[in-house]
This record gives C-alpha cells, sequence and structure tokens, in this order.
C-alpha cells in the first residue's frame, strides 16, 4: 500500500503542491526539503533579502515569511483533521498576512531561525501521527483533505517558491 495520498484525500487545488511531492515517505521529505531550503536560503545577504524579489511581488523576507505562515496554518489544518475535528476550516488571504507579517523589518537570521523552528515543530507533530491519524479527512477553504494531503501540501508549497527563489541563487 502507498503512503501517498489518494485523490480521494485533496482537491484539485492542493493536487498541484501534492504534485511536488513523488515520495512516499512524507516525513523524510519533510526533512530533506526543510534541510535544502535552509541551505538555500543561508546563502543570501541581509540585504538581498530585503531587496530581491523571491516569488511575485514579494521579497525574500517576505517569501520566507509566507511559508512559515502556511506551514503553521496547514500544519494546524493537519493536527485537527488527524484529531478526528470534522468542523470545516476557514481559508486565508496570504496577501493580507504578507501585509501586516512585518517580514522586511525583521532581521534575515530571525526569519532563518523561525522556518527552522517551524518545520522542526511540524516534523515532530507528524512523527506522533499514527496511520489512521493520517487518513483523517476534513475540510479545509472548502475543500475536502486529510491530514496526510495537508503535509504533502507543506512540502509542496514549499518547493514551488523554492523553484523561484533558485533563480536567485544562481
Amino acid at each position: 500500500m502507498s503512503n501517498r495520498p489518494t485523490e480521494k484525500e485533496y482537491s484539485g487545488y492542493y493536487g498541484k503542491y501534492v504534485a511536488y511531492v513523488p515520495e512516499e515517505d512524507v516525513l523524510g521529505a519533510l526533512e530533506a526539503s526543510g534541510k535544502y531550503t535552509q541551505e538555500l536560503l543561508a546563502a543570501f545577504t541581509e540585504q538581498q533579502a530585503g531587496r530581491l524579489r523571491g516569488t511575485t511581488h514579494w521579497t525574500l523576507k517576505q517569501t520566507v515569511g509566507h511559508l512559515c505562515d502556511g506551514e503553521r496554518i496547514f500544519a494546524y489544518r493537519a493536527m485537527r483533521i488527524a484529531r478526528g475535528d470534522k468542523t470545516p476550516l476557514p481559508g486565508f488571504e496570504q496577501d493580507d498576512y504578507i501585509a501586516t507579517g512585518n517580514f522586511n523589518e525583521r532581521t534575515w537570521q530571525n526569519l532563518l531561525a523561525e522556518y527552522a523552528a517551524v518545520r522542526t515543530s511540524t516534523i515532530e507533530m507528524a512523527r506522533g501521527f499514527t496511520p489512521e491519524m493520517m487518513q483523517q479527512v476534513g475540510t479545509a477553504s472548502d475543500s475536502t483533505v486529510s491530514a496526510r494531503a495537508l503535509l504533502y501540501v507543506i512540502v509542496g508549497h514549499e518547493r514551488r517558491h523554492v523553484e523561484a527563489l533558485k533563480q536567485h541563487a544562481k
């Protein structure tokens, strides 16, 4: 049996992120992508992080802030769904979070430390999920999704943004 989520565990919206993660072992993918992203981000200076565009119209600092925000929200959803909470979970407007996140005023080192802490927290939470908890299904952003699929979404969402960041690291 595959450890990957089936298409019944997520909507088309989430599918674009799940597609970025071919691995069967989502914990291994979380660990590997976290390490890779930390190494990539460490190559940028404070000055670069505040002025270079990381994704769309956001700076690198804002992009890392967005990765932290997104991972926290997806992990929170995964935790609630894994625990059997059937309450529909609302979506969020990422641009509103960027506008009020104060990311450009923070130091690059502070944002890198936050990213590392968020990823470690996600990994440790996911380690505690049983196979049954991983397959629990709930509703988030008006879409059906499993706890397992949300962990894949975390990795895929990050990988999508990292593709844009790699262009600056060259």
